[in-house]
């Protein structure tokens, strides 16, 4: 229910724009709060309903709907 409740809010956010970060989902500063947000974020990701892109370490993370990248 977690998962599916913060892909519910990443795909609200990105009917409104391209990319959503990470720091626009969680709601305080607090560990506890980073990680019930990113924990559910790699599951979406291994499920292949988002992308995620760090340009750098330790800096935000893009996300995005994933997208089929046939090649």
């Amino acid at each position: 229910k977690l998962i599916k409740n913060i892909f519910d809010r990443i795909k609200n956010v990105l009917s409104k724009k391209e990319v959503v970060m990470f720091s626009e989902l969680i709601e305080n500063d607090k560990k506890e709060n980073k990680i019930a947000i990113f924990v559910p974020l790699l599951h979406l990701s291994n499920q292949q309903k988002v992308d995620l892109n760090q340009k750098e370490h330790f800096s935000d993370i893009e996300i995005t709907l994933y997208e089929s990248k046939d090649l």
